[in-house]
C-alpha cells in the first residue's frame, strides 16, 4: 500500500525493506514462509482456498511472493538482484522462471 501510494521511499521504511531484501533467496526469488489456509474443493469455514498459492516454507520459491515483492523493491528504488561475495549478480533460477515473472516484467502500476 506504500508502494502504491507512493510513499515507499520514506525513511520510516527502510528497515523494513531491508528485511524484505534479507530474505530473497539463493535463486533469486522469495518465500511464502507460513500458509494460512487450506486447499479444499468446496471453500467452507474460514481460511479455505480453492486455489493452491504456491509452495511455502522459508526455503522455496513462491512466484506471488516474488512478484509481490519484486514490485515494492522496484518502488522503493532497491536492486532486482542480489550482489554475491563475487561480485556477481543471482540469477532466477530456472526452475524459479517456470513460475513467475522475471523482475524485469514486473510493474509497479
Amino acid at each position: 500500500m506504500l508502494a502504491e501510494a507512493g510513499l515507499i521511499t520514506d525513511p520510516r521504511c527502510a528497515a523494513a525493506l531491508d528485511l524484505l531484501e534479507s530474505k530473497r533467496l539463493p535463486d533469486g526469488g522469495f518465500p511464502a514462509e507460513a500458509r494460512y489456509y487450506q486447499v479444499r474443493a468446496v471453500p467452507s469455514g474460514r481460511y479455505r482456498s480453492l486455489v493452491d498459492w504456491g509452495p511455502t516454507g522459508r526455503r522455496r520459491f513462491n512466484p506471488w511472493v516474488t512478484c509481490a515483492a519484486l514490485t515494492v523493491l522496484r518502488a522503493a528504488d532497491r536492486p532486482l538482484a542480489r550482489i554475491d561475495e563475487h561480485g556477481g549478480t543471482a540469477r532466477i533460477s530456472a526452475d524459479a522462471k517456470a513460475y513467475g515473472p522475471q523482475p524485469d516484467q514486473v510493474s509497479t502500476r
